[in-house]
């Protein structure tokens, strides 16, 4: 098989015209707009942790809507996430932002909203929009994104 062929079959694969109407169907349309958004020239953070790999116990009652813990790194920039139905509240590990950083919550379509970052390195957003978002670290030239989630 050469480049061409593998090209037209992932083509295929990819073409997910027409989208189901209702709810799903509103979620994949989301996801492939946030895949498309995505920009070559931004690093993916690395996923340090993720409280929702942890095994659940079994028969055991636990509290609904629980937060989401998330660890990124950027580097040698560490940023801890917790994201729940309540919004997203966030850290930098170091305890301090670092001179020139700064820190967006972005949408599929390209908003960015900055996040506000106190001098302890914290930060909160209440509103958060509906379906996937990630967090994007700029510092200097270099520029980088979270994976994508939702609250």
């Amino acid at each position: 098989m050469d480049d061409d062929e593998t090209m037209r079959v992932l083509r295929s694969l990819l073409d997910l015209s027409p989208v189901p109407t209702g709810p799903p169907g509103r979620a994949i349309e989301q996801a492939v707009s946030a895949a498309r958004w995505v920009r070559v020239d931004e690093e993916l953070g690395e996923l340090l942790a993720d409280s929702a790999d942890e095994p659940a116990l079994a028969g055991v009652r636990g509290a609904t809507g629980e937060a989401t813990m998330m660890t990124y790194r950027f580097d040698d920039l560490t940023v801890v996430c917790e994201v729940g139905s309540e919004g997203l509240w966030g850290q930098i590990e170091s305890g301090a932002a670092p001179p020139g950083l700064r820190l967006e919550l972005v949408t599929p379509d390209g908003t960015a909203t900055p996040l506000e970052v106190d001098a302890h390195g914290r930060f909160m957003v209440t509103q958060m929009p509906p379906g996937p978002v990630c967090v994007r670290c700029i510092r200097d030239e270099r520029r980088a994104i979270t994976p994508w989630f939702v609250a």
